[in-house]
């Protein structure tokens, strides 16, 4: 998420957010008329509150898809056939598809041991998925064929926006399959017989 948004480990850390923050002067804004600091120290704290909002942005892109397919009516049916017929492999078709997903990470600012500001941030997604077939084999997502996503990430900042960015990723890359992604419950099926995977 942070290489979509452009705070990656090529840029200092904190420093693509803590410039944004120091725009808005959201570090003087907190502590006027609490503690007089100079131009630098301000800029240091919105460094600081940067680096921290990125490393709460330290979010796969994979997960989420992963998590919608886990939901997807089609998945989950194709999975239990394929746990009812051992060696059975279904390809299921997922038609265009978009997911959102928000997240509403906080930030505390605290001077001697006392919170003076909360800072409150949104992160957007919006994932347009399309042209994908899945492969399922006993009750697991093995593999993907074809298609493409288009990532919309938004991160705000006390309700305005401070960066929007869009990528264009390659499903069957951005996951990986091996160990296979458990599609239903082991237990689904009574009786069934099947090894669980751990999502990497």
């Amino acid at each position: 998420m942070r290489m979509i948004l452009g705070a990656d480990r090529e840029a200092e850390r904190g420093e693509v957010v803590g410039a944004l923050l120091s725009e808005r002067k959201a570090a003087s804004g907190a502590l006027h008329g609490i503690r007089s600091l100079s131009t630098a120290a301000l800029e240091s704290v919105d460094r600081e509150v940067g680096a921290v909002v990125e490393d709460l942005l330290d979010l796969d892109v994979a997960d989420v898809l992963v998590g919608c397919w886990r939901k997807h009516r089609a998945l989950t049916a194709a999975a239990r056939r394929t746990l009812a017929t051992p060696g059975s492999e279904e390809v299921v078709d997922i038609a265009s598809r978009q997911v959102r997903a928000g997240y509403d990470p906080d930030v505390d600012l605290l001077v001697d041991g006392r919170t003076v500001k909360t800072f409150r941030f949104t992160l957007e997604l919006v994932l347009d998925a399309s042209g994908l077939a899945a492969i399922v084999r006993h009750g697991d997502l093995v593999g993907m064929r074809g298609g493409a996503c288009d990532v919309t990430a938004t991160l705000s900042f006390e309700g305005e926006q401070l960066l929007r960015r869009q990528a264009h990723l390659d499903p069957a890359l951005l996951v990986r399959f091996d160990p296979p992604l458990d599609l239903v419950d082991p237990q689904a099926l009574p009786g069934a017989e099947r090894s669980t995977a751990a999502l990497p």
